[in-house]
């Protein structure tokens, strides 16, 4: 029986490496930001958003991913278990890849070259995998030892292109403020995995740790992003260039939908379990001594 700590530790240092990158670019990005209001002699004018709500959604989106992609190379699942990942560093983490110096911002889109976006999401894809890896090899006994009897990898291709329709279904008139297609994909990719890990996962509190997690990861967003004026409060795009929009309302609802889904899912399987009849997916649960 492996030991609480060496069960946690993995996922503990993932998450202070992937919040010191967080926030180091963050800060790297205000501290540019502050040298061109010095330059322009109005320093003190614009006030830093805050870092630490910032590092915390970040850190709950990268847990999940991770979370995710564990599950789905515990059940086998190796050429899918990549996709939480990139989905994760690609979608919502791209708010990370703020201006850290004004050249990088460009004048047509407000946003950051396409360049740094890719760097940048290259860098919190490394954490990532790495994370992921160490959880993997350095945690027997994790919490996301997934038990299915159909294949992971196929049910969460499945439920990302029905998360995606159901996006695309009761997505309204275009609006400048809009996800573009990347978030869009990326958050289906995300409720899938939800899915995919609520619903076979074997133990009842992983399958409610990873309800936990998508709460946090989704739930986050206005919490600590909310500002007064118009726009996002995220951290380094105080000064140059826009936040690229990662999340809407709607986007968000389909994901916690598809979480209250997989948790009715889950319960109804269960109930026909603990009553003798067969489901059309099952969880494997250990078999049952009879005493002699």
């Amino acid at each position: 029986m492996p030991s609480a700590v060496s069960v946690l530790l993995p996922w503990v240092l993932g998450q202070v490496t992937l919040a010191a990158v967080v926030g180091g670019l963050a800060a790297l990005a205000q501290h540019a930001g502050h040298i061109q209001l010095r330059a322009a002699g109005v320093d003190g004018l614009v006030k830093d958003f805050p870092l630490a709500p910032h590092v915390l959604v970040m850190v709950a989106v990268g847990t999940l991913a991770v979370a995710g992609a564990t599950g789905l190379l515990r059940a086998g699942a190796r050429v899918s278990a990549g996709l939480p990942l990139i989905a994760a560093a690609a979608g919502p983490m791209a708010i990370v890849a703020a201006p850290a110096r004004a050249s990088l911002v460009s004048m047509q889109t407000g946003d950051t070259a396409r360049w740094w976006h890719v760097a940048v999401g290259a860098l919190v894809l490394a954490v990532l995998v790495t994370w992921t890896v160490v959880v993997v090899h350095r945690a027997p006994g994790s919490p996301l030892d997934m038990v299915s009897r159909l294949s992971p990898g196929f049910l969460l291709l499945v439920l990302t292109a029905v998360a995606a329709l159901a996006v695309v279904a009761l997505a309204p008139a275009p609006e400048p403020t809009a996800p573009t297609a990347v978030p869009v994909a990326a958050w289906s990719v995300l409720a899938a995995t939800v899915v995919v890990v609520v619903v076979t996962e074997r133990r009842g509190a992983a399958a409610a740790a990873m309800a936990a997690l998508t709460l946090a990861a989704v739930l986050g967003f206005p919490l600590a992003y909310r500002h007064e004026c118009a726009g996002a409060a995220v951290p380094g795009w105080e000064v140059t260039g826009t936040s690229p929009v990662v999340l809407s309302t709607m986007l968000g609802s389909v994901v916690l939908i598809a979480l209250v889904l997989s948790c009715l899912l889950r319960v109804a399987i269960t109930v026909l379990a603990a009553r003798g009849r067969r489901p059309f997916m099952s969880l494997r649960m250990p078999a049952r001594r009879v005493p002699t």
